[in-house]
């Protein structure tokens, strides 16, 4: 693999961050916004699961990072948050690889909810909870994407040939 391949790979990567970055902070009427997926945390998750030699766990610990700064959030806890979605993913990417559509799906939401407990709690610790139970909707609505941004993804990888 020339270098020249190695700096489109990452290139395309990163370019489908933004993207996922842009869609978390895409404006939306107030009642829709507790229907948000988690999207930089969904492509994180693809990206690890398909690649692990090129997005780990410090690749999404910036995303995370990139996550606090455009939502004015405490800088450090989405970050921390995705950093253990990321572990959690890549000790497991052999299995959700083979796991069928409904199995990855589940996985998914298992990330996901971990991921908003974990922002849950640090929010308590800031005295910023969330005081409605629609703040684990986005739990539902990333189960449910799941799929596309998986087939999307996926596609642009095998388009581009990013390796």
């Amino acid at each position: 693999m020339g270098v020249n391949s190695t700096g489109r790979s990452l290139t395309i990567i990163y370019l489908t961050f933004v993207f996922a970055l842009l869609l978390t902070i895409f404006p939306m009427p107030t009642w829709l916004l507790w229907f948000r997926p988690e999207w930089a945390l969904l492509f994180v998750i693809y990206w690890i699961v398909a690649l692990p030699n090129r997005v780990g766990i410090a690749t999404s610990w910036c995303i995370g990072l990139l996550v606090d700064v455009l939502n004015g959030a405490t800088l450090g806890e989405h970050a921390m948050a995705f950093a253990l979605v990321a572990y959690l993913a890549a000790k497991s990417f052999r299995q959700f690889r083979m796991s069928a559509w409904w199995q990855q799906m589940i996985s998914v939401s298992i990330f996901v909810a971990l991921y908003q407990l974990l922002i849950f709690f640090l929010e308590g610790i800031t005295g910023t909870i969330p005081k409605t139970v629609l703040y684990w909707l986005p739990i539902l609505t990333s189960m449910l994407v799941w799929p596309l941004v998986f087939i999307v993804l996926r596609r642009i990888r095998r388009r581009y040939q990013v390796t």
